[in-house]
């Protein structure tokens, strides 16, 4: 892996008016060094690495292969040069609590944080990087502008105990809820005037013309962000406005910045963006409920994901109640696969999206052996192999580009960014580099030329692999449930969708075509929480048989 790794300057045009950026650098709160390790460790650099290496023996053990001491030498190298140690660790510290002092279930992962062995080995994520071929030039790079983008899953009903805790160990006035405002479009606004004041049309396309020319986007109501949460080393209302908005989850006023996260950004403020998912919840329920029937515990997150009757979940597209895979369209296309394995069903997770649904329809031919499986080069097997051959995620973009060409990790980076974002300047200066690197390596211009039109055509599409394996991983701990405590894993289901008819009725009828049953709370053993569901062992439809 290259670690010398050279800044690049995007083309620009030249203008008359030089802009300025104001912007503060990061104000990260400091993680606190332990006095026992005052002797060893002087700074946040020095505290990080220490970390890191002692998670390497919980995750690997000390016996590492040089493929991943480099790895983690070259993005500790990235961390240092770019002076963002004190971010990891202060998401190190909020997980730990998180986990140990309040006994949050966090997610294994979201985004492109699991493309990183550093956040791997500090329990940030749960995804071994190296096992699922997730790059962190995708994640952070020298190319990056600003901090990494970094988000922690909890589980929805403890989210709030998070919270209080970093209000507690930060601040009360230095944490706070970032502000969600909705606006309505002038022109609609404007259009219920006319309609109710009967006003004349040429004065409505007057004021209609000045309001588009002239009037900004008019704040209509306030909120409080569902996610993100900003962080300061000291009093947020001496840094941005603030007011105090109600949170309709706890009937109490909170602290809010009045602000937009661009501005929170530019203040040097810490945005930490904290998502609770239902789901989670439902895992940890479940896993409560079935060391309390049946005496077991489970590590939820040490399931074999080569677990045949988990598979076969899949397989028969049995997957109401599935995080992600229980829509009719998912379940349709996972019947029509012969074989299944994990890393099918991330590239399915990955695929099952408007503009990539041909190429869901050939990955199944190519699984199903009724489509050839074929390389434009052969070095190109390597990066597409667990993909039959076919470029799906933006990390195979990204190898291949380093292979073929020889790119550097940063240049690579730059270049799923602008193949996402449709940069054209960008794509047509890196082009030219694409192709002397290829021609140089020996491989010919007319099939270079063809794999750069593929990307840039089909490249927008492809899908941030980090982000499919962490919702893939969590799919398959439902499903593993499902298939080997029916009754417990419906029984939490059915019971959450008490208030919501439809999904009551589709969730019963789940149960029934797999053979439970669902009764009210007078039954005598209670395994949900007031609708009981059981295993009907006459007529059962469970996976494990």
């Amino acid at each position: 892996m290259k670690t010398d790794e050279k800044q690049i300057s995007e083309p620009t045009t030249n203008n008359k008016v030089e802009a300025k950026n104001n912007s503060q650098s990061p104000k990260i709160p400091p993680t606190p060094i332990p006095i026992e390790l005052a002797a060893v460790v002087k700074n946040e650099n020095e505290y990080l690495e220490y970390l890191v290496w002692k998670g390497a023996d919980d995750r690997y053990g000390y016996d590492l292969g040089e493929e991943i001491k480099d790895r983690i030498t070259y993005e500790l190298n990235v961390i240092k040069k770019k002076g963002v140690a004190s971010y990891f660790l202060m998401f190190w510290n909020i997980v730990r609590a998180a986990r140990e002092q309040l006994d949050v279930l966090v997610g294994p992962g979201r985004g492109r944080t699991p493309g990183s062995i550093v956040a791997y080995w500090l329990r940030i994520t749960d995804i071994d990087p190296i096992r699922y071929g997730l790059l962190f030039e995708r994640f952070y790079s020298t190319q990056s502008k600003g901090l990494p983008d970094i988000a922690i899953d909890v589980e929805n009903e403890s989210r709030h105990k998070v919270i209080k805790w970093l209000k507690k160990y930060y601040g009360e006035k230095c944490v706070a809820h970032l502000i969600a405002q909705g606006t309505t479009e002038q022109k609609n606004t404007l259009a219920d005037l006319q309609r109710l004041e009967r006003m004349p049309i040429e004065t409505y396309n007057a004021i209609q013309y000045a309001i588009k020319h002239r009037v900004p986007e008019s704040e209509r109501h306030i909120g409080i962000d569902a996610n993100r949460i900003v962080i300061a080393t000291e009093d947020i209302s001496n840094i941005v406005p603030v007011c105090d908005i109600n949170d309709k989850t706890s009937g109490k006023n909170v602290l809010t910045a009045r602000c937009d996260a661009q501005t929170i950004e530019e203040s040097g403020l810490v945005m930490l963006n904290l998502l609770g998912l239902n789901v989670l919840s439902v895992i940890k329920s479940c896993v409560a409920r079935i060391k309390k029937t049946t005496g077991k515990e489970i590590d939820i997150n040490a399931i074999p994901l080569d677990d045949q009757p988990t598979l076969k979940i899949f397989n028969e597209g049995n997957t109401i109640g599935v995080f992600l895979f229980e829509s009719t369209g998912m379940r349709m296309k996972l019947r029509k696969l012969k074989s299944l394995s994990f890393n099918d069903l991330v590239a399915a997770e990955a695929l099952y999206r408007p503009g990539t649904m041909d190429l869901f329809g050939r990955l199944i031919d190519r699984i199903n052996g009724e489509e050839e499986i074929s390389y434009l080069l052969p070095e190109m097997e390597q990066c597409l192999g667990s993909t039959y051959g076919l470029t799906i995620y933006q990390e195979q973009i990204i190898q291949l580009s380093q292979i073929l060409a020889g790119f550097t990790p940063g240049e690579s980076a730059v270049l799923i960014r602008a193949i996402c974002l449709r940069k054209k300047d960008i794509l047509d200066w890196l082009e030219i580099q694409f192709m002397d690197g290829g021609m140089k390596n020996g491989h010919p211009k007319e099939t270079l030329a063809q794999i750069w039109n593929d990307w840039v055509t089909d490249g927008r599409l492809c899908f941030n692999k980090s982000h499919a394996v962490s919702h893939s991983w969590v799919a398959f701990q439902t499903a593993y449930l499902k298939a080997h405590y029916p009754a417990e894993f419906m029984g939490i289901l059915v019971n959450q969708a008490r208030d919501d008819e439809a999904r009551m009725k589709e969730l019963i009828a789940d149960c029934q075509s797999n053979g439970l049953v669902v009764e009210d709370e007078t039954a005598k053993v209670k395994i949900g929480d007031g609708i009981v569901v059981s295993i009907d062992r006459k007529n059962v439809k469970n996976a494990n048989q």
